[in-house]
């Protein structure tokens, strides 16, 4: 197979289904991105790196995988073939690359919402287990069944607790749909559109019934804004939640055992509560962008 890029003339020997998946994505993306002169591209989905090898050949990339579904064993062995040096951001998302091909030592990017600067000074005495129904309960998603959104509702209409749900506005039709069910609660604050800042001085724990987060920002960001966590182990969070933090974990919770399992893990914050914001301080230490920066530089090739 042959490209030509920025005048040179690249010819790989490739697999039969690599080379179509190739033929297919860069006649399309080469007319869509505009040229541009750079050293290192940090492409963190295929799109962008369909758009490095079109354009551009084999000059420096790092690739950044997201999620355990960017990675199959045609892609692992495309990054392979064009020397991509590799990062993901989570320990499940490195095991699933590397049991779809992947070779070598995969660094994880420590991702933060961004530097982090004081250390949260919030009291967990509240969390009696004893007096739970003073609480509010929060979250903020996408409208997306792998969030489980009505879960979350209805564990916190049993709980018996306020809750509070930042969500964007509905795109699709399936979407409204979700949307509509959500306001059938009336303990919940629906914010459709809302600013996710103003939530965190609104909650008193944030909650994610989710089955699956790639990244888990908002748990950082919550962590970062002095509110507690309570997650499903769920891919990205599993690395800090379940290793770093002794509090505030629950399985992959199903409709029968999500209430009991909610119930156990804001006890598990009450009794964690003399230790769990330095545990806290040294998960928003260690990830953080700054470091992510020195990562991917220093270990580019």
């Amino acid at each position: 197979m042959e490209l030509h890029a920025r005048g040179i003339d690249v010819t790989w020997r490739v697999e039969p289904e690599s080379e179509l998946a190739l033929r297919a994505t860069c006649g399309e993306l080469v007319s869509r991105r505009s040229r541009a002169s750079y050293d290192l591209l940090v492409a963190n989905d295929f799109r962008s790196l369909w758009q490095a090898i079109a354009l551009d050949g084999l000059r420096k990339v790092a690739f950044v995988g997201h999620g355990a579904w960017q990675f199959s064993p045609i892609r692992a062995r495309i990054i392979r073939l064009v020397r991509a040096t590799t990062f993901v951001v989570s320990k499940s998302v490195a095991i699933d690359a590397v049991s779809k091909g992947l070779t070598g030592d995969v660094p994880i990017l420590p991702l933060g919402p961004g530097v982090w600067s004081s250390r949260p000074e919030n009291s967990l005495e509240f969390l009696d287990p004893e007096n739970l129904r003073n609480l509010t309960l929060g979250s903020v998603a996408r409208l997306d069944p792998i969030k489980r959104l009505p879960m979350f509702a209805r564990v916190t209409a049993s709980l018996g607790v306020r809750a509070a749900l930042v969500v964007p506005r509905p795109a699709s039709e399936a979407e409204q749909e979700l949307l509509d069910y959500l306001l059938t609660f009336s303990h919940i604050d629906l914010r459709v559109g809302g600013d996710v800042s103003r939530l965190w001085t609104d909650i008193d724990v944030f909650l994610s019934t989710s089955e699956a987060e790639s990244l888990g920002l908002a748990h950082l960001e919550a962590l970062q804004s002095g509110v507690p966590v309570v997650s499903t182990a769920a891919n990205g969070p599993e690395d800090f939640l379940i290793h770093e933090l002794n509090g505030g974990w629950i399985p992959q919770a199903n409709e029968e055992t999500a209430v009991s399992e909610v119930k156990e893990a804001l006890t598990s914050l009450w009794l964690s509560r003399a230790t769990y914001w330095d545990q806290a301080e040294e998960v928003l230490r260690s990830r953080n962008i700054a470091r992510c920066a020195d990562l991917i530089l220093s270990g580019v090739k």
